[in-house]
C-alpha cells in the first residue's frame, strides 16, 4: 500500500494563512475609494514589503519597509503634502541590502518608526493653540501600533520568527483601515442664509453620526462635509451662536442620555457610554455633562430612576428635550409593508456596485469563491482520511505498519516493511489474527487487447491472502 503523507508544521500553516489573506487584504486596500487613497496605498505596500518576507525573500526586501510606513505616516499627518521625487531616496539602502546581513536591516525600520513617532508629536504640538483643552488623541491608535511595531523589532533582530508577527500587526492594522467607518457627507449651502445653513449642518451632522469620532476635529469635520473649515467655523458661529466643541459636546451629550434610558444599555457603564457617544476621556465628558444639563451623570441617571421605578410596566416617554429620537413610527411601517421593494433595493444596490466597483467587486467574489473552495478541498481531505478504508468489514481492527528510518540528518516514514516482518510480529504477538503485505510493481501495467486497444491498468500483489475477516476479495495471481 502506498503511502502519502501530508506533512505541515503549524508555523508553516501560519505562514500560508497569513499570506493569502495579506495578500487580499492588501490589494482591497488598494481599490478601497476611501480618505486620503495615497496613505491607504502606502500602507498596502508596506504590507505587501512585510508579507514578501514571509513568502521567504531575503530579508533585505525589509528595508523598504521602514520608508513606506513613515510616508504613510506622513500622508495621514500632512495630507496637503504630495509625493516628490526626492522621496526616493528613502529606498536608497535597498542597492546595499544584499551585502547588510539580515538581522540588521530592522535596525533602519526602527529608526523610521521613531521619525514617523515624531512626526506625529509634532503634529500635536501644532495643534496645541487651535484645540486648547481637547485631549489631542488623533492618531493615539497609530501611535501604539508604532511602538509595537518597535518592540517586535527588537527581538526580530536576532531571531527571524519575530518578523511574522510584524506582518500579523501589519495585517491586523489594515483591516481596522477597511473597516473604519467614513461617513462622507456633503453639505450643499448654496445661497443660504447663515441660520439656513447651521440647520442643515446640524442635520448633516445627526444623520452621519459624525459625533460619535472621538478624533473628530474642525478640519476633520470640514473635510467630511466639503467645506473650508473656515467656512465652517463661521458657520457654527454666526448661525448657531456656538463654537466647535458647544455643538460637537451637545450631540454627545444628548446620546448619552438617550443611551441612559434605553435598556440595551443597561449592561454599560456610564463610561463606557460616554465612549461610544464619542467622548474620549472621563473627565471631558464629565465637566461637560454637567454643564449642559446641571446634573452630574451619576446623579442624571439616578433620576431616571426614580421617575421611572421597576414597578411600572409603562415605557418611559421619549419626548424630553435632550432626547434625540432615531426615526419616526411610520418609518417602522414602511420598512415593513414594502418588504418587496428593499429586497429589490437590494439587487439593484448589489448590480450597481458590481458596475461601478468592478475591481473590489472581483476581489470580493474570487476571494469568496477561493474561501469556499478551500473549506471544501478541507472538508473533503478530512473525510477521506477519516473514512478511507471503512468499507472493510473489521476496520476498527486493521492496522498499517510503518517504518520509521534515520540515515544521517535524513528522516522520512513509509508504509513499507521487509517481508519477515509480519510473521515475527505474529509469532510475538498472539492477538494479531492475519497479516498481508500489499506490493505495487510500478505506476501503471500496459495490456494490448486484440483489436489493438491499449489498456493501462494499476496493479497491486498481495504477498499472502490471510485477512479473511476482511472481506477483501483479490484475484490471484
Amino acid at each position: 500500500m502506498d503511502a502519502i503523507v501530508f506533512h505541515i508544521a503549524p508555523y508553516q500553516l501560519a505562514r500560508l494563512t497569513l499570506l493569502i489573506s495579506g495578500i487580499t487584504l492588501a490589494l482591497l486596500l488598494w481599490f478601497t475609494r476611501k480618505d486620503n487613497p495615497k496613505a491607504n496605498r502606502l500602507l498596502s505596500l508596506a504590507l505587501i514589503v512585510s508579507l514578501l518576507h514571509v513568502a521567504g525573500l531575503p530579508p533585505a526586501v525589509l528595508l523598504a519597509f521602514g520608508p513606506l510606513l513613515y510616508l504613510y505616516v506622513r500622508q495621514l499627518v500632512l495630507r496637503e503634502r504630495s509625493l516628490r521625487w526626492q522621496d526616493g531616496l528613502h529606498f536608497c539602502p535597498l542597492l546595499a541590502g544584499y551585502w547588510i546581513p539580515g538581522g540588521l536591516v530592522l535596525i533602519p525600520v526602527i529608526v523610521y518608526l521613531y521619525l514617523s513617532h515624531r512626526l506625529i508629536r509634532h503634529f500635536y504640538q501644532s495643534l496645541q493653540p487651535v484645540l486648547m483643552d481637547r485631549p489631542r488623541f488623533a492618531f493615539r491608535g497609530l501611535e501604539k501600533v508604532l511602538i509595537l511595531l518597535g518592540l517586535l523589532c527588537l527581538p526580530g533582530i536576532i531571531n527571524g520568527v519575530f518578523c511574522l508577527a510584524i506582518a500579523l500587526v501589519m495585517t491586523g492594522m489594515v483591516v481596522a483601515v477597511i473597516l473604519k467607518t467614513d461617513v462622507n457627507v456633503t453639505l450643499t449651502t448654496g445661497n443660504m442664509n447663515d441660520r439656513e445653513k447651521a440647520r442643515r449642518l446640524k442635520e448633516a451632522v445627526a444623520a452621519g453620526r459624525l459625533y460619535e469620532d472621538a478624533e473628530l476635529t474642525l478640519t476633520s469635520l470640514a473635510i467630511k462635509l466639503g467645506l473650508h473649515p473656515h467656512e465652517l467655523s463661521r458657520i457654527i458661529n454666526n448661525g448657531l451662536q456656538k463654537n466647535f466643541n458647544d455643538l460637537i459636546n451637545g450631540f454627545r451629550v444628548r446620546e448619552v442620555a438617550r443611551k441612559m434610558r434605553d435598556p440595551a444599555y443597561d449592561r454599560f457603564t456610564l463610561l463606557g457610554i460616554a465612549y461610544e457617544s464619542g467622548f474620549n476621556s472621563q473627565r471631558t465628558f464629565s465637566r461637560v455633562f454637567k454643564e449642559m444639563t446641571g446634573k452630574s451623570p451619576v446623579e442624571y441617571k439616578n433620576n431616571l430612576k426614580k421617575e421611572w421605578p421597576n414597578d411600572k410596566l409603562a415605557t418611559p416617554s421619549n419626548s424630553r428635550p435632550v432626547i434625540l429620537r432615531q426615526e419616526s413610527p411610520l418609518v417602522g411601517v414602511f420598512k415593513t409593508t414594502k418588504r418587496n421593494i428593499m429586497i429589490r433595493n437590494y439587487f439593484k444596490i448589489a448590480y450597481r456596485s458590481l458596475s461601478r466597483n468592478s475591481g473590489l467587486s472581483i476581489i470580493n467574489i474570487s476571494s469568496l469563491a477561493i474561501g469556499m473552495a478551500c473549506v471544501l478541498l478541507i472538508g473533503l481531505y478530512i473525510g477521506d482520511e477519516l473514512g478511507y478504508d471503512r468499507f472493510f468489514k473489521n476496520a476498527e481492527r486493521i492496522y498499517r505498519v510503518n517504518i520509521h528510518e534515520k540515515d544521517g540528518n535524513n528522516e522520512f516514514i513509509a508504509a513499507h516493511t521487509p517481508p519477515p516482518v509480519g510473521a515475527a510480529l505474529q509469532s510475538g504477538f498472539p492477538e494479531i489474527e492475519s497479516y498481508t503485505r500489499i506490493y505495487q510493481p510500478g505506476d501503471q501495467v500496459v495490456h494490448l487487447t486484440g483489436m489493438g486497444i491499449v489498456k493501462r491498468l494499476s496493479t497491486k500483489i498481495v504477498c499472502q491472502l490471510t485477512l479473511t475477516s476482511c472481506n477483501f476479495s483479490a484475484i490471484p495471481c
